[in-house]
């Protein structure tokens, strides 16, 4: 039988983690998979975890230096996502408040 910690160190090693939620966004806008918002045991600021971590370092790069390209619709659609998935683990009662405003308020400009 294989060690847990072992398997859990690979899964940490297969994925890319930040907390800058800009960076976050533009991840996801490039199309790299995201895995999940985690909160720091701390509770000062989250984790965003995503797939393709040597992917997610080269973006990183381009993001960092102001190369970065991609869609502004889905970039401001993925700082919305990230948000709200920061409120659900800060706060994992206001999905009732977060699933009731949205369906008020959809579609509204």
């Amino acid at each position: 039988m294989q060690d847990v910690s072992k398997i859990l160190i690979s899964i940490k090693m297969d994925t890319y983690r930040t907390r800058d939620l800009y960076l976050a966004a533009f991840l996801i806008t490039t199309g790299i998979e995201f895995i999940s918002a985690e909160l720091d045991p701390s509770g000062g600021f989250s984790w965003f975890v995503f797939s393709s971590p040597k992917e997610c370092e080269r973006l990183e790069n381009e993001f960092a230096f102001g190369e970065a390209l991609g869609d502004t619709r889905k970039f401001s659609q993925s700082l919305k996502f990230l948000k709200k998935k920061v409120a659900e683990i800060s706060n994992p009662n206001i999905n009732n408040y977060l699933n009731r405003h949205e369906r008020d308020n959809t579609f509204q400009r």
